[in-house]
């Protein structure tokens, strides 16, 4: 009986919706992961400390130094995948990794850049210093294992050999059994009355304001407007939108109930907008939209759109525009999009289809070299 593949993943973080792609990776190589920067989890995320969430067979190292590193990578691998190098970390990782190279080594990516003219701001000069970065580095990087067409597209932009890079698509699933919440007794949403959802972190780039903005030119005694999650914006916006009684803001959403978000809900929106040269690198609450057979609005600026969305499943709208979101929800309330529609249409895709993919890779650069 062959082993399993060995894999050393480098990864900065452990949000809940990438558990179940490192655990059914689990199932099929013998997997270790160093973190390096698991605090984001409670500085960003607002959320805690998951690794005890992760599969029993994986072997965990919560915190990053060069010298755990460097004994770690005394054993054999099979390959190692870095991180995204979008951090002077990650950087400092990946050139550790480099100068010991004994084994195959991979890039985990998933950055793209927003095909309009770009607006010159901090955040542009650190995407010029990633990017060369990149090039330096790529003449050392064996494969590229991108999540989504837009981040292959920018990789052979930057003129990486296509035959280096990896497509598959990014996955996540929510666990469909939920509790027993009903959102329309929670909320007071009347029986008649379609609820659009949106579900993610309340800061700027994800244009929540934008979506408030279409809800409020719309004839809305059809709709309700439920707003969940947290982040930096949540105050600005509830004081300002918060007295509207066709728009709920919930706050940070227990794992527990998500299902029943997706479930009891007409239509998901995601209006991430182009904010000081940031997009939305794919947007993972399009998978569970999907998961769960809602109809979704998805902007330009949301990776997963170019892969997941047709014309049959849901509609993408220009990045920050008012009036293509405003009749993009009239489309689809009215009937022209439906769950139905969308459940014989949707791409079926996993956390396991994910994990199977990206061993898929490491195995075909394997045979080919």
């Amino acid at each position: 009986m062959r082993e399993k593949m060995k894999i050393l993943f480098i990864h900065n973080t452990l949000t809940a919706y990438r558990l179940p792609f490192f655990n059914e990776l689990s199932k099929l190589c013998d997997l270790t992961i160093m973190f390096y920067n698991l605090e984001d989890n409670i500085k960003i995320y607002n959320d805690k400390d998951r690794t005890k969430e992760l599969d029993s067979r994986i072997k965990v190292y919560k915190h990053y130094n060069k010298k755990t590193l460097l004994r770690i990578m005394e054993e054999k691998f099979d390959c190692i995948i870095l991180p995204p190098l979008d951090d002077l970390k990650s950087m400092i990782i990946a050139k550790t990794v480099i100068r010991r190279k004994d084994t195959l080594i991979a890039l985990w990516w998933g950055k793209w850049v927003y095909h309009k003219s770009p607006v010159f701001t901090i955040k542009w000069a650190k995407d010029l210093v990633h990017t060369l970065v990149l090039k330096m580095l790529s003449k050392y990087i064996d494969l590229f294992l991108s999540y989504g067409s837009k981040s292959k597209e920018y990789l052979t932009n930057v003129n990486i050999p296509e035959k280096k890079v990896f497509n598959f698509i990014n996955s996540t699933e929510v666990n469909q059994k939920g509790s027993n919440l009903k959102l329309r007794e929670k909320y007071n949403i009347m029986s008649d009355k379609n609820i659009i959802l949106f579900m993610g972190r309340i800061v700027e780039r994800k244009g929540v304001e934008i979506l408030i903005k279409a809800f409020l030119k719309i004839d809305y005694d059809s709709m309700h407007l439920l707003i969940c999650g947290d982040g930096p914006n949540l105050n600005f916006l509830k004081e300002k939108y918060g007295s509207d009684e066709g728009i709920t803001f919930t706050g940070q959403i227990n794992k527990e109930d998500i299902s029943n978000f997706y479930i009891q809900s007409d239509v998901f929106v995601i209006p991430s907008y182009l904010f000081k040269n940031s997009v939305e690198p794919w947007g993972l609450t399009v998978n569970e939209a999907q998961q769960f057979n809602l109809p979704i609005i998805a902007t330009t600026a949301v990776g997963s759109a170019y892969d997941l969305i047709n014309s049959k499943n849901g509609i993408m709208i220009e990045q920050n525009n008012v009036e293509e979101l405003v009749d993009a929800l009239k489309y689809i309330v009215g009937g022209k999009i439906t769950k139905d529609m969308v459940k014989k249409n949707k791409h079926e895709n996993s956390p396991r289809k994910m994990a199977l993919n990206c061993l898929d890779a490491i195995n075909q650069f394997h045979k080919g070299n």
